[in-house]
């Protein structure tokens, strides 16, 4: 005759697997999300490279590439030596419907090295979040909404 599994096994291993799920969401979502935001400052900081691969900054042939998110679709016409790929869209957001970064709202030669040249869109991170802030030197920080650079992003980068 087959023996019976008692109810309380089955109730240890409805709470094991209970108990290991919690332990999967507590540490392996949030991951994904710090993950995720990581992945967005790398694609500021390969667009600073691909930007910085080209032409000085100063110079008067950046001019023709445009402003805002359209200084991102005229990646073509920039006067870099080498076209480094890079992604315009923030992996935190994950639409993929259109560019997440804001670009230069002044020429380049126009804008300082302490300034920002590129930033997430508002709101890529989530509802008062802040994000990425690429500056003209080719550094990327990731600032609170409150924070001073994101403030200065919001004016020398347009939505």
């Amino acid at each position: 005759m087959p023996r019976r599994i008692p109810a309380s096994i089955w109730v240890g291993v409805g709470a094991g697997l209970f108990f290991f799920s919690a332990l999967f969401l507590v540490f392996f979502v949030p991951m994904k999300k710090e993950s995720n935001e990581e992945l967005c400052r790398i694609n500021l900081h390969m667009i600073g490279l691909s930007i910085r691969d080209g032409e000085l900054l100063s110079s008067p042939k950046w001019d023709a590439s445009g402003n805002g998110r359209a200084f991102f679709a005229s990646q073509e016409k920039w006067p870099c030596y080498q076209k480094i790929p890079f992604d315009p869209c923030c992996p935190v957001k994950n639409t993929r419907k259109e560019i997440d970064y804001r670009g230069p709202a002044r020429l380049l030669r126009e804008i300082r090295n302490e300034e920002p040249i590129a930033a997430d869109r508002i709101g890529n991170h989530g509802p008062g979040k802040g994000g990425n802030v690429l500056l003209k030197t080719g550094q990327v920080y990731t600032v609170p909404e409150t924070h001073a650079l994101w403030t200065a992003a919001a004016q020398t980068t347009p939505d």
